[in-house]
């Protein structure tokens, strides 16, 4: 331990405050810091053993494992409700985007694949979006009516009734 650390051996520090000046012993372990990997240099320590089974892993970067968000996990085939929730979800991304386009191709595939649905209505909706972000306010308004008499009362009425005047 170096004299600078923890206050051993100074004097007037120690004086200061009331305690003795004669060195004591440390409670917890020092925390020893790994020097730093010198590169091009052979190492000095002997590899790990290892077992003839498997093969060391190499280690992760940590620069990459730092910047780079996990990706997320596909979606399993078979799981239907989370396959219509990503459908749709493309769809109201479409239309953040403005790309009326992909969104209506997603509300297609969401209706080739699930034709009766609990999200008919959410699908529905998300259709008049489409016509109203293509410019289409005779079409919006036609799909707004139709809207209005299949689902009398849907919690969405207060965002089409004003679509279908």
């Amino acid at each position: 331990m170096t004299p600078a650390r923890r206050g051993v051996n100074q004097p007037a520090a120690a004086s200061a405050i009331g305690r003795s000046t004669a060195p004591r012993a440390e409670t917890s372990a020092p925390v020893a810091s790994a020097p730093a990997p010198v590169t091009g240099a052979p190492s000095t320590t002997p590899p790990p053993a290892s077992s003839d089974d498997e093969p060391p892993a190499p280690a992760p970067s940590a620069s990459i494992a730092a910047s780079a968000p996990p990706a997320p996990a596909p979606v399993p085939a078979g799981d239907a409700f989370d396959r219509e929730q990503s459908l749709l979800e493309r769809a109201r991304s479409a239309l953040v985007r403005h790309d009326a386009d992909a969104a209506a191709a997603a509300l297609a595939e969401h209706e080739r694949q699930f034709p009766r649905t609990r999200h008919a209505e959410e699908r529905d909706y998300l259709r008049i979006q489409v016509l109203r972000e293509r410019g289409d306010a005779a079409g919006a308004r036609q799909r707004a009516k139709a809207f209005l008499a299949k689902y009398p009362d849907s919690m969405l009425r207060a965002r089409v009734e004003p679509l279908a005047e």
